[in-house]
This record gives C-alpha cells, structure tokens and sequence, in this order.
C-alpha cells in the first residue's frame, strides 16, 4: 500500500502495517532464494484465486474470483498486489501481501 505524505508532513497510511508486510515478503523471498518453496499447508491454506489471468499494467498483477481472502468477499472479483514470485505449474503465487492458491485459469 502507498504511503502518502501531505504538504504539512502528516502520514496518511499505516507505516508499521507495510514494514511487517514488506517483512514478510523478505522472508519469503529469502526461502525461495534458499530453494525453499511454500509449504504445501501454506498454499492449502491460501486464499483461492480462479478465473484468474495476469494483467500486465500498471505492474503484473492477478484478477479472478477468489476465495478464503482475509478482506474480499468469496466468489467476488478481485485484483492482487504485484506479483513477485510465480509459479502456476506448482499451482501458486507470491504477491506484495500474500501467497495465492491458482485454481483455474481464465481462458485466453
């Protein structure tokens, strides 16, 4: 999530919540760079994107109906964060705040 300064320095956005959220991105990304991939619980446990394809703009995000997200209500439309790590043959993906389960993709 942006982090907005205004003209009188005020801090509009919640700071702590992005440095734990950047955190958590860094650890994941540090197991991987281990060879480490997800566990097979965390990815059970993922929410579930379907329909989903990739959408290249403004930066390569995800969009499909999901599933079992902590703020999207189950069979809505949603968009992702960024992607940052993607693996559709092993059926998930690491965006900005979270991993995703891949269900079905959208076809072209």
């Amino acid at each position: 999530m942006a982090i907005v300064i205004d003209g009188r320095r005020k801090i509009l956005g919640d700071v702590r919540a992005e440095i734990v959220r950047l955190e958590e991105l860094l650890i994941d990304l540090k197991h991987i760079d281990a060879g480490h991939m997800p566990e097979s619980r965390n990815v059970l446990f993922a929410p579930l994107i379907h329909d989903w394809r990739i959408v290249p703009w403004p930066t390569a995000t995800l969009t499909g109906t999901v599933a079992g997200h902590p703020s999207v209500v189950d069979g809505r439309p949603a968009v992702t964060s960024a992607i940052t790590v993607f693996a559709p043959e092993l059926g998930w993906a690491r965006t900005g705040s979270r991993l995703y389960r891949l269900g079905d993709r959208r076809p072209q």
